[in-house]
């Protein structure tokens, strides 16, 4: 048996023709133009630069180099001529390209293989029409040469590799297609403070697009496109790679019909969200704008998205009407318009198909399945259904009275349909959410954890049961299991704030902050208008030191959400971290204010009077807390800490009474400074070993 042969360092780029799939089943005869056209440009790139053609794949090509300054200005040079010369056969046809540095394994007739193979093939995948991506490697050895100009786009996680990578955009002047989405970019660019990632990119091939809309009215009537608000035609180089679903208009006479309208815009959200190439705003950022007369273009700007989806829905117990329309964020322009009109019964088939309408409508690659009522899955009960889509009109709420009718409506769902996982997912963070907020005992989170294993055991890939289980497993000591309940959920849907969210939160309380700041930063960019991410980021910015960038963070989350205490109370541990006690005990004493009935906010405040040097308060606020029939063990160990007493606060710090963030708790012990004096004592170690916080 001959040795495996030896791996060695390679600059590679993929290429990849954009929409040439879509092309070629309508119009065959252009698409292999175009093929064959990309073929002779990279022979002639390819002998003017020094490269190798590892392979052809169809509509794309892998390449070898033996620099990065030559794969990186082969690029160039071939998403160059491709763009000029391809307006020639199909207008605003554009490359996406992706350059890396790697490990490659040589295979037979001289083919490559790895993680620089396959690295290069998804910075390819994640690149917007007319862009070269390239991966640090690639900046690294070139970022002082001055003809090159690179635009951080921070870290990203790419599907199939193992950790997430830095990747940078090239802007060459010289580059036309390069030079049209600067020019777009620069029209949709974020100036608000505390947003880490600027606007997604605006539409492509927006004629092309047009020219699908069709009405699927009753009456059969076509329904023309309006023109540009703006006057100037969408550039067709650029392509979107984000959306945001608004709220759809309740159209009905029922005067608490609002529910299905609201339910209808979530599950399209979370059907749109399976797609691969397409960040879709989350919810709580979308339904900002409802009630609200806005320009779509202001939608854009502030949740950073290149279209607009939104509609209306007439419901009556025999029939749905739906309208949606899809519109171009920079422009203004309307770029596609349906009319779905069904029996009551099939609006289960009418979400999968506006969620495929518009992908097919973008341009964008459609999984086999997609939507919370997959193709195959059994539809459930209507009645069910209905029940299901009050709840979560009513578990949006948060309130004590909003959830609890939350809990009434899944449980009667699940009494008319005991199969319907989406109910039992339901029910699930309904009981998470009563703990969450101080409404019940973490007693209830057993009955939370009952329900999403039941939603899963019914459906194992239901993304909101996966989530939920994977937050109640991390605080049940499972973190393992946990984390790998989040990886699947993101797998599932990547434009599921929440599990980006709980997954950075699981990932900072083990210390794995390079890691944890990435999903932070994910789940920003899917729900800049949600309080909840700003502050889970500012806790761990906190974490490592950067506390100018934490109390910016912080800040933010408060400008969104006056009215929450935990802005206030993570804003406070900043202040505190600064050296500001006086900052740092009126933000604990707005806090308390806010949410008197949380152990966690009483026991921030007895902390900061305990910094203050007021034990008196601090002692008054501990006994109201060891008093309470159902004890808060976190809040009472954060409160013995605070005032030097150790030994009273060991046997809090034991995992039996110990749910650190389910009742209101404080901040995880494991990376809290606060905890420092007794870090190094064997009962504090074994605490965090026993809790799998080490």
């Amino acid at each position: 048996m001959s040795a495996a042969a030896p791996s060695r360092l390679a600059a590679l780029w993929f290429a990849d023709i954009v929409g040439y799939s879509r092309l070629a089943s309508r119009d065959e005869a252009s698409a292999l133009r175009l093929v064959e056209l990309l073929r002779s440009i990279v022979d002639e790139i390819l002998a003017e630069h020094g490269g190798r053609l590892v392979k052809g794949t169809g509509d794309g090509a892998l390449a070898e180099f033996a620099s990065a300054d030559a794969a990186v200005r082969s690029a160039l040079a071939l998403e160059r001529h491709f763009a000029e010369r391809a307006d020639t056969i199909v207008p605003g046809t554009r490359l996406r390209l992706g350059v890396h540095v790697g490990e490659v394994v040589p295979g037979g007739d001289g083919d490559l293989f790895g993680d620089g193979v396959n690295t290069a093939a998804r910075l390819q995948q994640s690149a917007e029409p007319g862009e070269v991506l390239v991966s640090e490697d690639v900046w690294r050895p070139l970022r002082q040469r001055s003809q090159l100009r690179f635009t951080p786009l921070g870290e990203r996680r790419l599907k199939g590799l193992a950790a997430s990578i830095r990747v940078f955009r090239i802007d060459a002047g010289e580059t036309a297609a390069g030079v049209a989405a600067a020019k777009a970019r620069a029209r949709r660019s974020i100036p608000r403070r505390g947003v880490l990632y600027a606007a997604g990119a605006a539409l492509l091939a927006v004629l092309l697009v047009v020219l699908l809309a069709r009405d699927r009215s009753a009456d059969g009537g076509a329904e023309e496109p309006r023109p540009p608000e703006s006057g100037a035609a969408p550039d067709p180089a650029v392509a979107t790679a984000s959306l945001a679903v608004l709220p759809f208009d309740d159209l009905g006479t029922d005067p608490e019909g609002e529910y299905f309208a609201d339910g209808l815009t979530e599950e399209l959200i979370a059907s749109l969200g399976r797609l691969e190439e397409l960040r879709v705003a989350g919810r709580s950022s979308s339904f900002a704008f409802k009630g609200r007369d806005v320009d779509v273009r202001e939608v854009g700007e502030e949740l950073g998205v290149g279209a607009v989806l939104e509609g209306g829905v007439r419901n009556t117990r025999e029939r749905v009407r739906v309208t949606v329309q899809l519109i171009d964020a920079r422009t203004g322009f309307q770029l596609w318009s349906e009319t779905y009109d069904r029996e009551s019964k099939d609006i289960f088939a009418v979400q999968e198909e506006i969620a495929r309408d518009v992908g097919e409508a973008l341009d964008l690659r459609l999984p086999r399945a997609m939507g919370s009522f997959r193709i195959g899955a059994r539809a459930p009960d209507r009645d069910a259904y209905d029940l299901y889509l009050r709840g979560r009109h009513a578990w949006r709420s948060r309130t004590r009275e909003g959830l609890e009718l939350a809990l009434e409506s899944f449980q009667a769902a699940i009494a008319r349909d005991p199969e319907f996982a989406e109910a039992h997912a339901g029910l699930a963070d309904a009981y998470l959410a009563l703990v969450a907020y101080g409404y019940r005992s973490r007693a209830t989170l057993s009955r939370s954890r009952e329900a999403a294993d039941r939603a899963l055991a019914l459906e194992p890939d239901l993304v909101e049961a996966l989530a939920s289980r994977g937050y109640l497993r991390s605080h049940n000591h499972e973190l393992a299991a946990s984390l790998a309940d989040f990886r699947r959920a993101i797998e599932l849907n990547p434009s599921y704030p929440l599990a980006h969210h709980w997954y950075s939160l699981a990932l900072s309380a083990l210390g794995r902050f390079e890691e944890a700041i990435p999903e932070h930063r994910r789940a920003l960019e899917l729900d800049p208008l949600s309080p909840t991410p700003h502050s889970a980021y500012a806790l761990t910015l906190l974490s490592t030191h950067r506390l100018e960038e934490a109390e910016e963070m912080a800040a933010r989350a408060n400008e969104l959400a006056p009215e929450l205490y935990f802005p206030l109370s993570v804003l406070g541990l900043i202040h505190e971290a600064r050296g500001r006690r006086a900052e740092a005990l009126e933000a604990a004493e707005r806090a308390a204010t806010l949410a008197p009935e949380i152990p966690g906010a009483r026991a921030q405040l007895a902390r900061m009077h305990a910094r203050v040097g007021d034990r008196r308060k601090a002692l008054d606020i501990l006994a109201g807390l060891e008093a309470d029939p159902d004890p808060c063990a976190a809040c009472i160990a954060e409160v013995h800490v605070a005032l030097g007493q150790y030994e009273e606060a060991f046997p809090w710090l034991d995992v039996r009474i110990w749910f650190d963030d389910s009742h209101g708790g404080g901040f995880v012990p494991r990376i809290d400074p606060l905890y420092d004096p007794i870090r190094e004592d064997p009962r504090f170690r074994r605490f965090l070993e026993d809790a799998g916080l080490e």
